[in-house]
C-alpha cells in the first residue's frame, strides 16, 4: 500500500479498502477455503489491486506454507496471548 497509486486508492475508493480488509482476513478462513477466496477476491477486485494481488500470491501463497500464517484453528482467541490469559483468568474468578 505503499506505492502512490494504491495509498490514494486506497483513501479515496470504498471498494479497495473492503477489498483490502478482506485480503488481512483470509489466514482466519479455514485453510481448505483460503484459495477459493483469494482467487474469488483477485478476479472481482479493481484493476488497480492487480500488482498488489501478484504480490500477495508471489510471497504469501505461493512461496510460504499458508498453514503456518492461518489462525483459523487456534484455540486462543486473541491477537495477545497475555490477554487471553487475563481473559481466561477473569472467567475463572466470575
Amino acid at each position: 500500500m505503499q506505492k502512490p497509486d494504491l495509498t490514494t486508492a486506497y483513501h479515496d475508493y470504498e471498494t479497495t479498502k473492503i477489498v483490502c480488509r478482506k485480503l488481512m482476513t483470509l489466514p482466519l478462513l479455514q485453510l481448505k477455503d483460503v484459495n477459493l477466496a483469494f482467487e474469488d477476491l483477485k478476479d472481482n477486485s479493481p484493476i488497480t489491486l492487480i500488482e498488489l494481488f501478484n504480490y500477495f500470491e508471489k510471497f504469501w501463497v505461493s512461496n510460504m506454507l499458508y498453514h503456518l500464517r492461518n489462525v483459523s484453528n487456534l484455540q486462543i482467541w486473541s491477537n495477545n496471548y497475555c490477554e487471553a490469559i487475563n481473559t481466561h483468568l477473569l472467567s475463572l474468578l466470575a
